[in-house]
């Protein structure tokens, strides 16, 4: 049925699609079909609910403020999940006794949903002063983040169970290029929605019909994660007896780690470069007092990027097989600092630098994106993994909080000074990106030092306890064995390219 595919560029992520969700070596295929289909409706979800729509909301929430107001509370809502992620630090004590965790799961993700599509346009529609409002939809905001924060650890925990070693990196790498397209695609179609409902001034109109069409696929996304299996939660620690963890154990088991809190280190340096911008870059875009950019015209930087999201995605999932996590990680942070530069460029006047900006961030994606995709559960030991993943993500979150914050002190620092580069006048919103740029690149060097760090040490910085999961006959399971440190130069990724 696929054979019209084979083409080079496609070729490896059908082998990728046959081999997770056509073989059933490990017993679980049922689980990985959830998986692909749960995560794929959960994606539509969010397509009509979050992206245009939510900073489209903050723009009808905020439009009419002043500028002071405008930025102060820009920064909280920037600032407020990062907060709000704290509640990951409970979700060990939830479920790391539950032998059974989909109830809860399914229970925190209802409340979520919740919030964001019922809350959030309620508060908007409110006649209330703008005082009132702000605060109003930062509470909703808080406890829609709380919640889904909660339960990511244990989301996380339950469901790499059906992506064992053979397939796992290439089976993100496939998600990630399906993720691409469908992304591009809904954004170029609701754009269009967007465009259609902005010139008949009934924006919020054009909201409420997508939060409507969402539940049909929360419905379904429920459907297919409840046909996941769940695996045996701290196995290691019943067989020594025991048949809860301690609180001592969910407290300090991750801290033992060695390997672990170095993938925790690096995860919170390279928050604190991604998130400084925080949402005023986002809204600059589509703001009329800024770049004055339509929906239509984001939809198109994002539509050119599709094809080169296919082409090198898989280049990258070699290079990873390669040169190891980490050194593509790096390479990757090195890469990603010429987009925050073009993203300074951005004005109205010089509206095509986005797309050629989406183009590239595009062919370079998955060199930073794959390594973080995988970080937590290259490190993270087998038991009492949903604490491990817990501090992993919150101290993820808390970083980005106060990058974000720092951000909108930067903004505020900054309100009504642009300035002049090359013949443009940038304004700050634009030009927060040189900061951005910086951090990035700060945080290259210390996964760089990293690696030397360990490389003297005489360890591989790519070793984990999951590849025991891999199939020991299994020729796929062998391809996916990562080198020695010592071959893993992080700077001669690009040197050569893979024969077919």
């Amino acid at each position: 049925m696929l054979r019209f595919m084979k083409i080079p560029i496609i070729q490896p992520y059908i082998d990728t699609y046959k081999l997770g969700l056509h073989d059933n070596r490990d017993g679980l295929m049922i689980s990985r079909r959830g998986y692909f289909w749960g995560n794929l409706f959960c994606s539509f979800a969010g397509y009509v609910t979050d992206g245009i729509f939510y900073t489209t909301l903050l723009l009808l929430l905020l439009g009419d403020a002043d500028t002071e107001t405008y930025t102060y509370y820009m920064g909280l809502i920037g600032a407020v999940p990062g907060i709000a992620a704290l509640s990951m630090l409970f979700s060990a004590f939830l479920f790391e006794h539950r032998k059974k965790r989909k109830p809860m799961v399914f229970l925190l993700r209802g409340i979520y949903y919740f919030c964001n599509i019922v809350l959030f346009p309620v508060i908007v529609m409110l006649p209330l002063d703008i005082h009132i409002k702000a605060p109003l939809f930062l509470v909703a905001l808080f406890l829609k983040t709380s919640v889904v924060n909660l339960s990511n650890p244990a989301i996380n925990d339950w469901h790499i169970y059906c992506l064992p070693e053979f397939c796992r990196s290439d089976f993100f790498a496939m998600n990630s290029v399906l993720s691409t397209v469908l992304n591009a695609l809904f954004t170029f179609l609701l754009g269009l929605y967007m465009d259609y409902f902005k010139a008949n001034q009934q924006l919020l109109l054009g909201i409420l019909i997508m939060r409507g069409v969402s539940l049909l696929f929360i419905a379904l996304e429920f459907g297919h994660f409840n046909r996941m299996e769940e695996p045996e939660y701290n196995k290691g620690l019943e067989e020594q007896g025991q048949t809860r963890p301690t609180i001592k154990q969910i407290l300090f088991s991750p801290l033992k780690s060695k390997p672990f809190m170095t993938a925790v280190i690096i995860y919170a340096v390279y928050n604190m470069a991604i998130g400084f911008p925080g949402s005023f870059f986002s809204t600059y875009l589509i703001d009329e007092k800024g770049a004055n950019l339509s929906y239509l015209f984001l939809s198109i930087a994002s539509i050119c990027g599709i094809p080169c999201s296919i082409l090198m995605m898989s280049f990258w999932s070699k290079k990873i097989h390669q040169r190891g996590w980490l050194p593509v990680l790096a390479t990757g942070m090195l890469l990603t600092i010429p987009v925050y530069l073009m993203n300074c460029f951005v004005t109205a006047q010089t509206a095509p630098i986005y797309i050629v900006s989406a183009v590239y961030g595009a062919l370079i994606s998955g060199c930073m994106g794959l390594p973080i995709s995988n970080l937590v559960f290259l490190r993270a030991p087998k038991d009492l993994r949903t604490s491990c993943i817990a501090l992993f993500f919150t101290t993820g979150s808390l970083s980005s909080a106060l990058s974000a914050y720092l951000g909108s002190l930067f903004i505020a620092a900054t309100n009504g000074h642009p300035i002049l580069l090359f013949g443009l006048t940038i304004e700050n919103r634009s030009y927060i990106y040189l900061v951005s740029a910086a951090l990035l690149l700060a945080a290259m060097f210390v996964v760089l030092l990293l690696i030397r760090s360990e490389k003297k040490q005489g360890q591989s910085v790519e070793k984990t306890p999951e590849a025991e999961t891999a199939l020991p006959d299994s020729e796929d399971s062998q391809k996916s064995e990562l080198p020695e440190e010592e071959d893993s130069d992080p700077m001669s990724i690009l040197d050569s390219q893979d024969e077919e």
